[in-house]
């Protein structure tokens, strides 16, 4: 066929040479639009080539003319073969040229814009099949086209349309639409819209098959694993053969072969008429990505059925090798989740998506907090390494993501982009994941990312995650190795993918096991979200899967695994799966995943010093620790006796009695601890008279009969910390009611307070330098509580009282008496009574 005809003379100029013999067209058919512009022939040049046609293959060449100005669609060929065994049929073959173009613009509806090709003479007897087949260039418009039959609607002819010649070669199955004596067949441009398809009718070919009692064997169908021949894998090869024929079949051999070499035949023990069988062999070739490969069916290749049709035993479809991207790149040539940074020492590695969230394609700009709690980097830690990820998904772009990355108000670009695809059939784009280091830019109070898309994104992107390593003496001795990837999974066998193969590699090289207390493997995987369907394996020992840790708003998670009992000195392998539960697996994307071994290091050793070591009550003493190796907590014992007085690093400390102290310091880390004793560290002097006297335990009463000095008379002086830890009550009177003295309230002479300790409680007394004459207090009206005060024995203070030695009778008072009956007094904080009997203080509640 030929159009568009401008060749001076009016018609093409060119020479045909078949089979390397000049023909002459037996057949020449134009049409030509007849008006206005673009008013050109079309047409179609018949060759009879039937003498010159050779079964083994043909070669046509057309040579142009002087002056030869058209354009042609592709040469076709239409034979007819003559075979007995075939059975019976009848094939009837109209040629022409119609031009035909629907449409308002150009006054043609759909009724006049169609060709009519008329079938006389059929016999309807016996037959089995009728169809027809129609040819038309440039019928490549979905829905512009319509073939009838007798008056019945079909299909349209841009699904039989060809690309490279231009042709459409559309078959139609007419059987019930079939009469006997004359038939019509009409090729049409239907209006869609405003127009049909512009097209060129040529041919209309009809063929009637009628009963034969002999079987047909043929292939009707070839499917290789999901339709696809994948790479760096054995694929199974699956072929349907069909019984066309009226007569049974009997045994018969299935052979496949790929490119021309057997892979495996079959034996079918027969097959009855009208049925079909399905066979499966496996191509161990294992192919390259790209390679073309034509894989063919045949059957019954030892002729031992006679069928009714010999030539259709066979049928080949060719495909391009393509990698299966729902599998691990194990089994796509690809790289493995591969390390890209490791530390060994005081390090430690943290990881947060901040307040990210998923955001689907024609996404706006996204801005994205971690706060200091989502990173909690300890206090003098140096960071060693910070990366942003950024992921992507079904990017329909034709070129990769071209987002802005802002940190912390600083554009950064990646470091490292890693992509994966499915890379077959639908739904085939492009998922990735890029890579940022932001050590520099990295701040342990808070950072913030703006993520800006490019005008017209076609793409998804998943919440941005942050891993950072932190170098801290107190971390403790660790080797962190990180590596990072993207690795499509999806174990599904409608997808021709195992759980074994839809498995990410993660390998760890050089691991160093001595020493070790703990380790813990930490996989970063987008999409894990269905229950039961992915695993992961350290070493070949499974654990959990990753939809527990799966976040919803970002749309990944971080699953951590105690792998202490599986890791090993040297080479460590981490597999990600999608694990497939017979329902299938996960669809899933692993992107990071990180070894942390924890070392047991070696333990603190204490050290300190302190200043000054010596002088009078109370010594204000300052201590500095120098103790070495990474350390994680103190305790310190200022006075060895067993009681943690500080868990301060460099503590203050008051001594407020004479005496000689050893003092006790204990470090520790997740290695050990240590101590160190410093005995008679300390000496502490009196500031000329000091008094100290143990309380308790249980009640007592404290009074002083001497002015005490002003920096020593509360409790806060009177008793040290530990002594002040063991007071439970504490009770003054005021004259109208009870009172519980705080630690600001000042001791004056006479007064007194009652004391309950629960074990011994040391008072210290340093009495004022200004005592000139004995203390005097004025009782006002009413009760008073007063404090005894013994003689000054010279030796060692003022003795203390017990409670029946220091009460008096409010009722009974007699000189000398020391027992009582009865203290009359509103209760603590409010009216009641309270009672003393028997030296004890009864319901001190209301």
């Amino acid at each position: 066929g030929y159009t568009f005809d401008q060749t001076p003379g009016g018609e093409p100029n060119w020479t045909m040479s078949f089979n390397g013999v000049t023909v002459t067209p037996e057949m020449v058919y134009t049409d030509r639009k007849g008006y206005g512009s673009y008013n050109y022939p079309s047409g179609l040049y018949q060759y009879n080539v039937t003498e010159l046609f050779d079964t083994a293959g043909n070669s046509l060449v057309l040579t142009p003319g002087s002056g030869n100005n058209n354009g042609l669609y592709g040469s076709y060929l239409v034979i007819v073969c003559e075979d007995p065994a075939a059975g019976e049929s009848r094939i009837l073959i109209n040629d022409g040229c119609d031009m035909l173009y629907a449409g308002a613009a150009r006054s043609v509806n759909s009724t006049e814009a169609t060709a009519f090709a008329m079938f006389e003479g059929v016999e309807t007897t016996g037959l089995t099949g009728a169809w027809v087949y129609a040819i038309l260039p440039s019928a490549n418009e979905a829905d512009k086209s319509i073939f009838l039959f007798n008056g019945e609607e079909y299909g349209d002819f841009a699904s039989g349309y060809l690309g490279g010649p231009q042709i459409s070669i559309s078959e139609f199955d007419v059987m019930d639409d079939l009469v006997a004596g004359e038939n019509e067949a009409g090729m049409q441009s239907l209006i869609s819209g405003t127009s049909g398809d512009n097209m060129v009718a040529m041919n209309a070919i009809i063929v009637l098959e009628y009963a034969s009692q002999q079987p047909d064997l043929q292939v009707t169908e070839i499917t290789p694993n999901a339709n696809e021949v994948f790479a760096f894998e054995a694929n199974e090869i699956s072929a349907v053969i069909r019984n066309n024929g009226p007569g049974d079949a009997g045994a018969f051999d299935v052979e496949v072969t790929v490119n021309n070499i057997s892979v495996g035949t079959v034996e079918v023990p027969g097959l009855a008429a009208g049925n079909t069988t399905a066979v499966t062999v496996t191509d161990p070739a294992f192919r390259a990505a790209g390679d073309l490969v034509n894989i063919t069916a045949m059957t019954d290749p030892g002729n031992s059925v006679t069928e009714a049709d010999e030539e259709n035993n066979n049928l080949t479809i060719s495909k391009n090798v393509v990698y299966n991207g729902y599998k691990g790149k194990r089994w796509t040539g690809g790289e493995d989740i591969i390390t890209t940074r490791s530390f060994v020492g005081g390090y430690d590695v943290l990881y947060s998506c901040g307040d990210s969230v998923y955001a689907g394609a024609n996404w706006q700009e996204q801005v994205v907090q971690w706060t200091s709690a989502d990173l909690p980097v300890p206090a003098g830690s140096v960071i060693a390494d910070a990366r942003l990820y950024q992921a992507y998904s079904y990017n329909k772009m034709a070129t990769d993501p071209a987002l802005i990355m802002s940190f912390n108000g600083n554009i950064v670009t990646p470091d490292a982009s890693n992509t994966d695809r499915k890379s077959f059939g639908s739904y085939d784009y492009p998922y990735g994941l890029y890579v940022y280091d932001v050590t520099g830019q990295f701040n342990t109070s808070g950072n913030s990312a703006t993520i800006t898309p490019e005008t017209g994104n076609n793409y998804g992107i998943y919440g941005t995650y942050l891993v950072v390593v932190y170098e801290n003496p107190a971390a403790g001795e660790k080797q962190v190795i990180i590596n990072d990837g993207f690795d499509m999974l999806y174990a599904k066998a409608s997808y021709a993918v195992s759980g074994e193969e839809a498995t990410a590699y993660a390998p760890f090289s050089g691991a160093d096991t001595a020493g070790m207390t703990y380790a813990r493997a930490i996989a970063i995987i987008a999409a894990a979200n269905e229950a039961g369907k992915s695993r992961f394996f350290f070493n070949g020992n499974e654990y959990g899967g990753f939809d527990p840790a799966y976040m919803s708003g970002p749309q990944i998670g971080f699953s951590e695994f105690n792998v202490t009992d599986a890791v090993k000195s040297g080479s460590n392998e981490a597999r990600l799966q999608s694990y497939d539960t017979g329902a299938g697996g996960d669809n899933m994307y692993a992107m990071t995943a990180i070894l942390v071994i924890q070392k047991a290091g070696n333990p603190p050793v204490a050290g300190f010093t302190g200043t000054p070591l010596s002088g009078d009550a109370p010594l204000t003493v300052r201590f500095t620790d120098e103790s070495t190796g990474s350390i994680t907590a103190w305790a310190w014992d200022f006075e060895n006796d067993g009681v943690i007085d500080s868990a301060e690093q460099n503590p203050v400390h008051i001594y407020r009695n004479p005496g000689i102290y050893s003092v006790n310091l204990t470090v520790w880390n997740s290695s050990g601890h240590d101590s160190e004793v410093k005995h008679d560290y300390i000496t502490v002097t009196s500031p000329g008279l000091f008094f100290t006297r143990n309380l308790g335990p249980g009640w007592s009463i404290l009074s002083t009969p001497v002015l005490l000095d002003g920096s020593h008379d509360t409790f806060t002086t009177i008793f040290d910390t530990s002594s002040a830890g063991n007071i439970s009550i504490l009770l003054g009177w005021d004259g109208q009611q009870w009172f519980i003295p705080d630690a600001s309230y000042r001791l004056e002479p006479l007064n007194a307070v009652f004391v309950k300790t629960v074990t011994t409680a040391r008072a210290s007394f340093v009495p004022s330098s200004t005592i000139s004459s004995p203390p005097s207090r004025t009782l006002p009206d009413g009760v008073s509580l007063i404090g005894p005060a013994p003689p000054y024995n010279g030796v060692s203070g003022f003795d203390p009282m017990a409670l029946d030695q220091a009460l008096v009778s409010i009722e009974q008072a007699p000189g000398g008496r020391t027992g009582y009956s009865m203290v009359i007094s509103p209760a603590l904080g409010q009216p009641g009574w309270a009672y003393a009997r028997g030296g004890s203080l009864h319901d001190l509640e209301p």
